[in-house]
């Protein structure tokens, strides 16, 4: 899936970005907004897959 490899790329030159699982139903599982990061995992991506996905390893919503 070379779409994929392509995601921190967008992350790096968007201003604001959401990206959705659509598995079953759409829930979002990233958002950036300017230089802010926000990842919410579900039953099919957790936080490392989304730190992957993305190339981000610094989110304002860790706990």
């Amino acid at each position: 899936m070379k779409s994929l490899t392509l995601v921190p790329e967008l992350v790096e030159i968007c201003d604001i970005l959401h990206i959705y699982d659509n598995t079953l139903t759409p829930f979002r599982i990233f958002k950036k907004r300017r230089d802010l990061y926000y990842r919410w995992p579900n039953e099919y991506w957790s936080n490392e897959d989304i730190e992957k996905l993305c190339g981000v390893n610094k989110y304002e919503n860790e706990i």
